[in-house]
C-alpha cells in the first residue's frame, strides 16, 4: 500500500478528530461518559496546529489518515548551554494499518524535521510496560536514557 506523509493543516481538522479519538480509545483513556472528550480533542488539535513549536505529520491514503506523529521543539539547559531537541509527544497508527511501515515513515519524517531545524536529538517517553513500543523505538535507533516516574522510561535518538 502506498501512502503519503505530510504536515497536517487546519483543513485536516475533522479527519484529525477521528484519528485522535481512535488514539485515545486505543490508549484506554477514553470514557464514553466523559462529556469533555470533544473539548480535549479540539484543544489538542487546535493547540498543535497553532503553536509554532509544535507540528503534526499525518500518513494518509485516499483521504484517510492512517496515523500521525506530533513533535514539539523543546530546549533544556545543560552545563550553562541551551540544548535544542525534538520531543516526540504522540505516535499513533490505526490498528488495521500497523506492520505496514506507517510508523517507520512517520519516524523518518521526524528525523527529517529535526535535521532541517538543526536539532541533534529526538526524545520520547514511553511506559515501561509497553514492550511493543519500546522494541519498535529500539529498531528505530532510540537508546534507553533514564527511568522516570510513573513507570516510564526516556529514550533518545541522537542524530548525526
Amino acid at each position: 500500500m502506498e501512502f503519503i506523509v505530510s504536515q497536517a493543516r487546519f483543513e485536516d481538522y475533522e479527519r484529525l478528530k477521528v484519528i485522535y479519538n481512535d488514539f485515545i480509545e486505543d490508549m484506554n483513556q477514553y470514557d464514553p461518559a466523559d462529556c469533555n472528550m470533544d473539548d480535549e480533542i479540539n484543544n489538542w488539535i487546535t493547540n498543535a496546529l497553532n503553536k509554532k513549536k509544535s507540528v503534526i505529520y499525518i500518513a494518509e491514503v485516499d483521504g484517510d489518515i492512517l496515523g500521525f506523529i506530533r513533535l514539539q521543539n523543546k530546549e533544556r539547559l545543560e552545563e550553562n548551554k541551551t540544548i535544542r531537541y525534538i520531543k516526540l509527544s504522540d505516535l499513533f497508527v490505526a490498528p488495521m494499518f500497523r506492520k505496514m511501515g506507517v510508523a517507520s515513515s512517520l519516524i523518518n519524517q521526524a528525523y527529517m524535521f529535526a535535521r532541517e531545524n538543526h536539532i541533534a536529538e529526538i526524545v520520547l517517553n514511553v511506559y515501561e510496560t509497553n514492550t511493543k513500543a519500546k522494541d519498535f523505538y529500539v529498531k528505530q535507533d532510540f537508546k534507553f536514557h533514564e527511568t522516570l516516574a510513573l513507570n516510564r522510561v526516556r529514550m533518545i535518538r541522537e542524530l548525526k
